[in-house]
């Protein structure tokens, strides 16, 4: 004792780990424990010994215990793999820092064959199926190195890879035949059935069998291993009951890879059935069968010997408080357990039972007073309100309703045993009780209304004689005739008064209603008051009441349609009209500030044009307003007064036009030694003039078809050193086609075709294709429009029953109303228009312009607020902005729009937007030509009419008026409301 006492010192102060001292001390000794599951081949039957044995292929496991703090050998780093982590102490820790940290069973998500244990006649078929061939080294491939270098002894311990890089030698000593551990040998639990020492470094043979021959893997440090001893107990049959927590594995202190259930909650009080009891390390084993067949191994911290439960009766109600608590039909019984759901919920129940199982109080609810009949389940105590529920009498009483409360189809009703959620209409009537409980603290009454119902309402909401009962409201009211009478004291017949003619064809406001013995009052009032301007109380019945709620005080414009009234108050009566007749208001403005709702009809309170302040019906008011004005003169006639102005398209910049050749100087060239011929022959080389080389110039005069050559007949006709000659078309490049004179340009190969423009003579022309008498050219965006494209544009019928296209026709005079909220919006991200939708709504108030109409200009104008105007541009030292485009001319945009603006003191983008708008606002829209709408901006109708030509027409585009439309449209489509107001133009 003394010398092993000496080595153990030595071994310590060398750094040697001390559980690996312990190991090879013991292995020395060449002796175990009689329980250890010895390592021999010998045909012994696991029934007939207590113990384990090795066999060659035999299922037995041994399920070893988490007691780390006794481990054999400790390992000397941690477990690299996450564990299964406990939630509260005493269970399993499946998640250790290191092997001496825990007391339960962890798993380290290893992967494992599962090895169970079997009958006799079953071991070795199941050993022959379960081993893994392809990962196994067999037991004739392990050796030693040297058997002089090597201390062999047997053991019984189950171990666990501590990491993926740990080395496994099919050969100790031969680190040219190991390999890895990896992900396949780690997180996963493995016997021991032989240790050897080699160069004082303790090893273990690991394998999936309980076999030192059979299922082997290699060779691994002890020190790279979690190792515990491994002993069976008995083989006795036994029963449990689950605990719920834990997990169950396929082998005893199984890891990650031998999990089989991760979560027992599930299988909570099921019944245990075991036939095998181990240990590892100091904690016991159990395997067995599961309710469902399953066979596991799960730790006997998670089992218990039995099920508590004990019932009592009791006297109770209960509401259960959420959709997703359990109701179990069968207490403890988890597999027919539901949900509550809405079914449950909200619902008051009896409970007549009650029951404590594993400590945790359940209750059995009903829907009759009964434990036995209309029961549903049972349900933990803590998904429930109760309160305690006893009769208290069943004598009659007589009782008053305040008009307060719900009634109820049971005593402490919830929301799905309501009758009635409102019992104003029951205030005063006499309620019939037969029966009284108590619930809780509070007294419940059963009885009958007059109506007849039976129902449940608790007492705070009865009194034993008739009341007053006031409550507040909000109605307007007429009386109904003039005999009725007004109490100025509810109640004091002496002091009423007769409504008369004074108190009658009127409207009155009522925020405030009584009931008095069953009759229901109104307190009317001549303003919005229960106080203030009160008249008295009337009988409901003597009135015409209806609701009255306001709506909104948002800012509306509407439209007047010249029909009903208009009085001093909502829904007024004669005595409130201020006009009986609102046909002279017709199209009219109206400017809304209160929006209120009596009964189902809308009313609005605001302004006419007159600056009289007046209710009108919504009915009555439009919010989009058509006004036509009609013009002295045909379509025809406009139409042929804007040929005249030289109206511009952008419709064809797409396609080619064609200009004669006659007066083209058209020039070509090749690019390599050609033939000039006197003829289109390609024949022979008799009609060659002359040979040019490449980049010779010459002039072509037409095009003439001859023989075929890559694929075409087109030949030129070309002059060249004062002769005629020809050159096939496809050895020609045309450097340049330049006008002798001025030309018209066509839209087709016609002389009598349309007029797209004129080119003065001297013009370079870009030929897409030569003709014998026209050349095809690219020409610009804009071009003369035809007659039928303007005929489109200047007909207002094609546009104004389009829901966006009539947006040309809106009065750009009247606002709309839009917040400067909605307005930055569409200004997020525009350059320095950016969150300036304040500035416009500005301009138009200032100059009464539609700010929409102004912000959709600006838009447009400046390229989305990015061009050098809007981006502000220096003129004379100063930086000028300019964001409608007025004065920037074509061709000089930019310096005589920062001229214009300069001149005119436009040094912010805040002033360009407002002070822009005077422009706008004088020169167009407030005009003498009233040019209010963007078509009259275009086309100016008031001036042909008057004048009969065409003048002051902001664009020569035809469809300038349209294009302005997106923006304007898509803002007001943001509008919760809006009111248009359309001016269309009526030709003869």
């Amino acid at each position: 004792m003394r010398k092993v006492l000496t080595i153990l010192t030595t071994l310590l102060l060398l750094g040697f780990p001390f559980n690996n001292v312990l190991a090879s001390e013991t292995l020395s000794s060449n002796t175990e424990s009689s329980n250890s599951i010895s390592d021999q081949n010998s045909d012994v039957s696991i029934e007939d010994v207590a113990d384990v044995s090795e066999s060659d292929g035999s299922d037995t496991t041994v399920e070893p215990k988490n007691d780390v703090e006794k481990v054999e050998e400790e390992p000397k780093t941690e477990p690299t793999t996450e564990i299964e982590n406990p939630q509260t102490e005493n269970q399993e820790i499946n998640n250790p820092t290191t092997p001496e940290t825990t007391n339960d069973e962890t798993t380290n998500n290893v992967e494992a064959p599962v090895v169970e244990e079997p009958t006799k006649e079953e071991t070795t078929k199941e050993i022959e199926s379960k081993t893994d061939v392809n990962s196994t080294i067999q037991s004739t491939s392990i050796q030693t190195f040297s058997a002089s270098q090597v201390t062999e002894s047997t053991t019984s311990k189950l171990g666990r890879i501590l990491t993926t890089t740990a080395k496994i030698y099919p050969t100790i000593g031969n680190d040219q035949t190991a390999f890895a551990a990896g992900s396949k040998y780690t997180d996963k639990v493995f016997y021991i059935k032989k240790q050897a020492t080699y160069n004082k470094t303790l090893y273990y043979l690991i394998s999936t069998v309980a076999s030192s021959t059979t299922g082997v893997i290699g060779w691994v440090k002890a020190s790279d291993m979690w190792a515990q001893n491994h002993v069976a107990v008995d083989h006795k049959s036994k029963t449990f009951y689950l605990k719920g927590s834990g997990w169950a594995y396929a082998h005893a202190w199984g890891a990650g890879q031998d999990t089989i259930y991760k979560d027992l909650s599930d299988f909570k009080n099921q019944k245990f059935t075991v036939n095998l009891t181990e240990k590892v390390g100091d904690a016991i084993w159990y395997r067995g069968y599961l309710e469902n067949g399953q066979k596991v191994w799960i730790q006997a911290y998670n089992v218990t010997t039995k099920v508590t439960n004990s019932e009592s009766a009791t006297s109770k109600l209960g509401r259960i408080l959420t959709t997703t608590a359990k109701i179990y039909p069968s207490l403890g019984n988890g597999d027919t357990a539901f949900a509550a759901g809405t079914k449950y919920t909200d619902k008051i129940f009896y409970i007549k039972k009650q029951a404590t199982y594993n400590g945790t109080l359940y209750y059995l609810i009903s829907t009759v007073a009964s434990s036995t009949n209309g029961v549903i389940g049972w349900v933990k105590a803590n998904d429930m309100w109760a309160q305690n529920h006893v009769a208290v009498d069943h004598n009659s009483k007589t009782f008053y309703l305040k008009g307060s409360g719900w009634a109820y189809a049971h005593a402490w009703g919830a929301g799905q045993d309501t009758i009635y959620k409102d019992l104003t209409q029951f205030t005063n009537q006499k309620f019939s009780v037969n029966l009284t409980e108590k619930v809780g603290n509070a007294i419940w009454y059963r009885g009958y209304l007059e109506n007849g119902q039976k129902v449940w309402i608790q007492a705070y909401n009865v009194s034993t004689t008739p009341v007053i009962t006031e409550s507040n409201t909000s109605k307007l009211g007429r009386i109904l005739t003039t005999t009725a009478n007004i109490y100025p004291t509810l109640g004091n017949g002496k002091t009423a008064i007769v409504a008369g003619t004074k108190y009658t064809d009127k409207v009155f406001y009522i925020k405030k209603q009584a009931t008095y013995n069953g009759t229901l009052y109104y307190l009317i009032s001549t303003v919005a008051s229960s106080t203030t301007g009160v008249i008295g109380w009337v009988k409901a019945s003597d009135m015409w009441a209806q609701n009255h709620v306001a709506v909104d005080h948002n800012v509306k414009n509407f439209y007047l349609k010249g029909t009903g009234w208009a009085y001093a108050h909502a829904w007024g009566a004669g005595q409130d009209a201020i006009y009986k007749d609102l046909s002279s208001f017709k199209g009219q403005l109206f400017e809304v500030n209160l929006t209120e709702k009596v009964g189902d009809a809308i009313w609005y309170r605001g302004y006419l044009e007159n600056g009289q302040k007046v209710w009108i019906q919504a009915y009555n008011v439009n919010t989009t307003y058509q006004n036509n004005t009609n013009y002295s003169l045909t379509l025809s006639e406009a139409l042929a007064i804007q040929m005249k102005a030289n109206p511009q398209t952008d419709k064809y910049r797409n396609e080619p036009a064609y200009v004669s050749t006659d007066s083209v100087n058209i020039t070509g060239t090749v690019n390599a030694n050609v033939n000039l011929r006197t003829s289109t022959s390609l024949k022979d080389n008799s009609n060659v003039s002359t040979t040019i080389s490449s980049g010779t110039t010459f002039r072509i005069i037409g095009t003439v078809q001859g023989d075929s050559f890559n694929g075409s007949t087109k030949w030129y006709k070309i002059q060249y050193n004062s002769k005629t000659l020809y050159v096939h078309s496809t050895l020609v490049n045309i450097t340049s086609a330049v006008t002798e004179s001025a030309l018209y340009v066509r839209d087709a190969e016609s002389y009598e075709s349309h007029i797209y423009d004129t080119v003065s003579k001297g013009t370079s022309l870009i030929v897409l294709d030569v003709g014998n008498e026209w050349l095809k050219i690219q020409y610009t965006t804009w071009r003369n429009a035809t007659s039928s494209d303007v005929s489109y544009y200047l007909n207002p019928k094609n546009f104004v029953n389009d829901e966006k296209l009539r947006f040309q026709f809106l009065d750009l005079s009247k606002s709309s109303s839009v917040s400067a909220s909605v307005l930055n919006t569409f200004l997020s991200g525009k350059g320095t228009l950016n969150n300036m939708g304040q500035a416009f709504i500005d301009a138009g108030k200032k100059y009464n312009v539609n700010e929409i109409y102004l912000l959709s200009h600006a838009l447009l104008e400046t390229g989305q607020g990015t061009s050098p105007l809007a981006k502000g541009y220096s003129y004379n030292g100063v930086t000028v902005y300019n964001m409608y485009g007025i004065g920037a001319y074509d061709g000089t945009a930019l310096t005589s729009g920062a001229k214009y603006a300069y001149e005119h003191g436009w040094t912010t983008p805040y002033i360009a937007i407002v002070e822009g708008a005077k422009f706008i606002a004088e020169q167009y829209i407030h005009s003498s030509n009233n040019q209010n709408t963007l078509y009259k901006m275009r086309w100016n109708p008031e001036y042909m009419a008057r004048y009969g030509g065409a003048s002051h027409q902001y664009a020569t585009d035809i469809g300038w008026a349209v294009k302005q439309i997106d923006s304007i449209y898509n803002i007001y489509r943001q509008l919760d409301s809006y009111t248009l107001y359309f001016d269309i133009p009526t030709y003869k």
